[in-house]
């Protein structure tokens, strides 16, 4: 079988709450997830061994074995499967972005190793204990996550076009977790309260992290302020430290980013639609 590639998209949380706090350590949470038309590429072709082979703007900046590996591993161990694969990364989502990036690529490349190997199996099953939102990106499609991520419920959301913006500074996760402090959220802002649709609960946005990551990253806070500028419905996505703005028509989206581009050349900056 010839090379097959495919994207594997940004997932971007247009609301985050949480909701609790497992005895384990895990923290549960509600989202509103949508995933954009943007973001890393994976390709994978027959090889006798499993390797990586990681290319692209963002390609330095992955320190650690990649995920990718683990999952290509995992499915390899679960269905006794003797070949390897050649897979290749072209990184273009900045690293610790709160986009999901890394369990993006891992789910795309258990979905593209199926085809190519020719298996069948639950990759679900091998999902969750890879990490967390590899099970949302393995649904890749919007839809409401809760419990520590696994719970997923489908989910509609109108055609949007979405400006990301990221300072280009990686902020872990682990991080931001460890500086949170839980504490209820507003009443009436739940994802499953009243009978608000998608859009106009996004028109109160809010990501319970939010506060943490700006006390460790502080421009995340002058993003906003920049977004907030050309749009009413600006807010960090995940843990962070991306941010995004929501427009209903792609020019007015497009005429955003370019003044943003001028005026702040040192973020990354990227137009997308929502898929």
């Amino acid at each position: 079988m010839p090379a097959i590639s495919t994207l594997a998209p940004a997932k971007i949380n247009l609301s985050l709450r949480m909701v609790g706090k497992r005895e384990d350590g895990y923290h549960l949470l509600e989202s509103l997830v949508v995933f954009a038309d943007i973001g890393d590429k994976i390709s994978v072709e027959p090889a006798k061994e499993l390797s990586l082979e990681i290319s692209g703007e963002f390609a330095q900046e992955l320190t650690e074995e990649n995920i990718i590996l683990k999952a290509a591993r995992a499915l390899q161990a679960k269905t006794q499967h003797k070949d390897g694969a050649k897979i290749k990364l072209e990184k273009n989502l900045p690293v610790g972005a709160g986009l999901g990036g890394g369990s993006s690529d891992a789910a795309t490349t258990l979905k593209l190793l199926a085809k190519l190997w020719d298996i069948e199996t639950d990759i679900f099953q091998l999902a969750l204990p890879l990490g967390a939102d590899i099970p949302v990106c393995l649904y890749g499609k919007t839809c409401q996550m809760s419990g520590i991520g696994e719970i997923i419920s489908p989910a509609e959301f109108p055609p949007m076009a979405i400006l990301l913006v990221n300072p280009k500074i990686n902020l872990s996760t682990a991080e931001v977790f460890k500086n949170f402090a839980l504490k209820p959220s507003p009443s009436g802002r739940g994802l499953g309260e009243g009978t608000m649709s998608n859009k106009e609960r996004i028109l109160t946005p809010y990501n319970d992290l939010q506060p943490t990551a700006i006390k460790l990253c502080p421009s995340i806070a002058e993003i906003l302020t920049a977004l907030n500028e050309h749009s009413n419905i600006a807010q960090m996505s995940g843990s962070g430290a991306t941010c995004f703005a929501l427009f209903d028509q792609y020019a007015q989206a497009q005429k955003a980013a370019q003044k943003l581009q001028t005026n702040h050349p040192d973020w990354w900056i990227s137009l997308a639609n929502i898929l």
